[in-house]
């Protein structure tokens, strides 16, 4: 007979979902827009000038959300965590890592290194988990 230890978690505070499908970004607003909801205080200049540092430059912050590559997307996921008014306590991330290109994979992963709030990984790639710097991992049945 196998016995299973249960645990239970509780959490008080703001907690982000990002799924591959980036689905806390809405495909039919532009980037900018998209950011917009996150931090309403941040000028366009500004998320311009942050979207630069990600090499997503000039008339691509216009475009809607769903002319992005995957890649871009993860960028502006990303971008819009970091800079969210209220802050991120916890993320929780389900296989962020499909369907991206290395460079994105890696950028991701020192995204998820350097968060310092908490981070609930879900994943199959034991490599990605490890880039991460995830150091525990719990089997659910």
């Amino acid at each position: 007979i196998a016995h299973h230890q249960t645990q239970e978690i509780f959490f008080n505070g703001a907690c982000l979902y990002l799924d591959q499908n980036f689905s806390l970004l809405n495909n039919d607003l532009t980037v900018i827009e998209n950011l917009a909801m996150f931090n309403p205080q941040i000028a366009e200049v500004e998320w311009r000038k942050l979207l630069g540092q990600l090499r997503i430059r000039r008339e691509k912050a216009l475009f809607k959300l769903g002319q992005l590559s995957g890649g871009e997307k993860l960028k502006v996921a990303l971008l819009a965590i970091s800079q969210a008014a209220n802050g991120v306590d916890l993320l929780l991330l389900d296989e962020p890592e499909n369907h991206l290109d290395i460079e994105s994979r890696m950028l991701l992963a020192q995204a998820i290194e350097q968060f310092k709030g908490a981070v609930i990984l879900v994943s199959h790639d034991a490599f990605f988990v490890e880039e991460c710097g995830i150091n525990e991992a719990y089997l659910l049945c």
